[in-house]
């Protein structure tokens, strides 16, 4: 009986082993679970704050390189409304001229002195943009301006309509507040 009873005490001793074991086991797999699941969090936030900002809403142009300064008074500027917004002015001839042989463009646009907004202005041909100007401040405008080379390669003598296609923006530069098109005749010579 005495060793039946120590073959039972020693079943027992090999149960609660084996469940020690399993137990171990078990709690080791889920220190290691728990381990992963930092690390893992952790990459997700060292990513996360290497991750570029997104673009703003509104990206400020760069005043134009071309832009000439206009005759007249900088303290002559028109009412902005009571309730809010701008007001604009523009000078304008409705007729440009493109000599290839120099790679100049000729044309008059204006944005006088009394207007409230600065504005940008790209001048397109058969829905093709030829040219993009910076920001134009009030008192500011172009009159002869450089045509890339690819640019020029694309037209050939000859009249074309095009457009001005304007956007003003408020006083920062930022946020353009009116869009417009004016039709325009693009006289092209060699």
């Amino acid at each position: 009986m005495a060793e039946l009873n120590k073959k039972v005490k020693n079943q027992n001793e090999e149960e609660e082993e084996e469940k020690s074991k399993k137990r171990y086991l078990l709690l080791l797999l889920l220190l290691l679970l728990i381990i992963m699941t930092l690390v893992a969090g952790m990459f997700m936030l060292i990513s996360d704050r290497n991750r570029p900002v997104d673009p703003p809403d509104y990206q400020l142009k760069p005043d134009d390189t071309n832009a000439e300064t206009m005759t007249g008074d900088p303290d002559d500027k028109l009412e902005a409304p009571s309730q809010g917004g701008s007001a604009v002015s523009i000078q304008y001839s409705d007729k440009l001229s493109i000599n290839l042989s120099t790679g100049k463009m000729t044309l008059q646009l204006g944005n006088p002195h009394k207007s409230l907004s600065s504005m940008t202005v790209k001048i397109i041909v058969q829905n093709v943009t030829i040219f993009e100007s910076g920001l134009l401040r009030p008192g500011h405008q172009l009159r002869e301006l450089t045509l890339p080379k690819d640019t020029l390669k694309m037209l050939s003598e000859g009249k074309y309509n095009g457009k001005f296609s304007l956007n003003f923006f408020n006083e920062d530069g930022e946020k353009s507040i009116v869009e417009s098109d004016i039709p325009v005749t693009i006289t092209v010579k060699e």
